[in-house]
């Protein structure tokens, strides 16, 4: 069940990584350019990816409640909580590299 919170990262990550490559293709470059471009794709990627397994062993699931003998919330926020930290790694590490580019031209 670890990878299903991959799974549901998946979709998201490749339309942002698209968008993207798309602005930094609309953009002049050079070789040293598209070496950060692709350099912070690979860090964003690898950092989503990591952040989102750290964050899915993190969960902890809640306890049961006394009163109702039911669970809180159940185990369902092992497979929202990932994908958002992960999401979050992605989106920060692509507004650097778009600061850095600023910054660099």
């Amino acid at each position: 069940m670890r990878f299903l919170a991959l799974l549901l990262l998946a979709p998201i990550l490749a339309v942002l990584g698209w968008m993207y490559l798309h602005y930094a293709r609309s953009r002049p470059r050079s070789i040293a350019q598209r070496r950060i471009d692709a350099a912070a794709l690979w860090v964003a990627t690898l950092g989503a990816v990591a952040v989102c397994m750290v964050a899915y062993d993190a969960v902890s699931l809640p306890g049961i409640e006394h009163a109702t003998g039911l669970r809180a919330s159940g185990a369902i926020w092992r497979q929202v909580f990932p994908p958002l930290c992960g999401y979050g790694v992605f989106t920060g590490v692509l507004f650097a590299a778009l600061g850095l580019r600023r910054w660099r031209s």
